[in-house]
Parts: structure tokens; sequence; C-alpha cells
């Protein structure tokens, strides 16, 4: 996320050797890809944007809904809304961790979370199986547009499945714009101070 925010450029090296090098998301591929063990291999299919792993798991399709269980591309701030992907299995696959990445414009990070972290079971699921993740949120980005980037990984985390870099988007709209990536709620109080009147001296 750092690079991303501040570098035009970046170049990834291992043990002294040139890896890539180049914009710096592209780059950033590269290195989750070098984490989990192997070299990063863009496997997308003809006419389809970028994806990452070695398909044990594929992530089919990905889309937001608004807080009405509708598919959308634009959500109100503050309003409920969800993130769903639906993950199919190639082989059989104990226990995957079906995992997203929100990021605005500037691909800062605004939000990471995985069935891992929510402490979610999602057990033995066999080859042909499939599986309707879905991540429950209140909208409390600033206006702009956000990317979701899904990934599955192993129950080891050690191995990547399958990732897709922001395979789908939605547009926060709001009244007012503060500035802000997050606008959480917060009360404001006011309160006048009132000085003592100091009296003279005899």
């Amino acid at each position: 996320g750092a690079v991303n925010r501040f570098c035009d450029r970046a170049m990834l090296l291992e043990q002294g050797r040139l890896k890539a090098i180049g914009e710096p998301d592209r780059v950033g591929s590269h290195y989750m890809e070098m984490n989990f063990g192997r070299d990063s291999v863009n496997r997308a299919r003809p006419g389809e944007p970028e994806r990452y792993g070695d398909g044990g798991a594929t992530i089919e399709d990905c889309w937001f809904e608004d807080a009405a269980g509708r598919r959308t591309q634009h959500l109100e701030q503050g309003e409920r809304a969800v993130l769903a992907m639906r993950v199919a299995f190639h082989q059989d696959f104990p226990d995957p961790v079906p995992s997203v990445l929100l990021e605005n414009e500037q691909h800062h990070p605004l939000m990471a979370i995985s069935t891992y972290d929510a402490r979610v079971s999602t057990g033995w699921n066999r080859a042909g199986d499939q599986a309707l993740v879905r991540v429950s949120f209140e909208c409390l980005f600033g206006p702009g547009r956000i990317t979701a980037t899904p990934w599955v990984m192993y129950p080891t985390g050690t191995a990547l499945a399958d990732r897709r870099p922001r395979m789908t988007s939605v547009m926060v709209t709001s009244t007012r714009n503060s500035g802000a990536l997050v606008d959480l709620p917060a009360q404001v109080t006011y309160e006048p101070v009132v000085q003592p009147v100091e009296t003279p001296a005899a």
C-alpha cells in the first residue's frame, strides 16, 4: 500500500537479482506472488484482466450489493453494503481462506478481511463444489470509486489459489466530502467557557 501511495515506479530485488521493474501495482503483484513461494505468473485467459495463483480454486464472480441485497455499481455513504464472491473448486480443497482487499482510486488500502480473520470455518470442499462468500460492512468510505481485489489462499497461508486484482468496483456517493479516506461516525460538542470576572484590587 505504501509503495502504491508514494511511488511512481518500483523495483523488486531477490538476493541482489532484479525480478521486476515498472508500475508499483504490477511490481507489487510480483512481490505478493514471491511471498507465496513462486514467481509471478499472470494466468489470465485471453481478454481477461490479470490473475494469479495455481488455479486449484477460482473466483468466478465478484460484486457489490446495496442494503436491499441488489447488485449495484453505486453505494451511498453510510448505508449497509455487501461484497460477494463466488468461488469454484477444481480439486478437493480443505479449509480455503477467501479474502478481499478494498482500495480507493489512489490504491490506498481501506479494508482487508478474510474468513480466517473473521474466524469463519470453510470446511472441506470437493472438486466441482462452489461457495458464496459475503462480507457485510457499513460503507463509511469517502466519496469516490472503490475497487475490490478478491483472492483465495490455501489454509497454510503460504500458497495462493487465485487472486484477481481490482476485479470489480463501486462508486461511493455522499452529500458531503470531508476529504478523509473514511468518515467515521462522531459526535461533536461545543461549550462556551465563561471566564470568571476579576474583582479590582482595593
